[in-house]
């Protein structure tokens, strides 16, 4: 199949590949963290109402899956079954192990 995008920018270059770089990028951020954040770990379905507490949710979902990638966790939701997640003292023994 074939489809055409056409994009705005105010950058000025005439080559395909700058364009093509900067778009895989950025959907490579937002696959391998945003939808890791909202789908697997859940963190836009959150109940907590409190606005430190929602801060420190975020960042403790992003330490779990920093953790999980540097262990060479391909899945986290994998990592997540087989490194009990929801135990933090062992999360922290991965990361000072590895």
């Amino acid at each position: 199949s074939h489809s055409d995008r056409y994009y705005i920018s105010d950058y000025f270059q005439s080559s395909a590949q700058f364009y093509h770089k900067g778009i895989r990028e950025h959907w490579g951020i937002e696959n391998q963290l945003h939808w890791v954040k909202d789908v697997i770990i859940g963190e836009d379905s959150n109940q907590i109402r409190h606005k430190q507490g929602a801060i420190n949710r975020a960042v403790l979902s992003s330490m779990i899956l920093n953790i999980h990638r540097k262990n060479g966790q391909k899945s986290i939701s994998d990592a997540q079954i087989t490194n009990n997640a929801c135990n933090i003292k062992e999360l922290f023994e991965l990361l000072m192990n590895s």
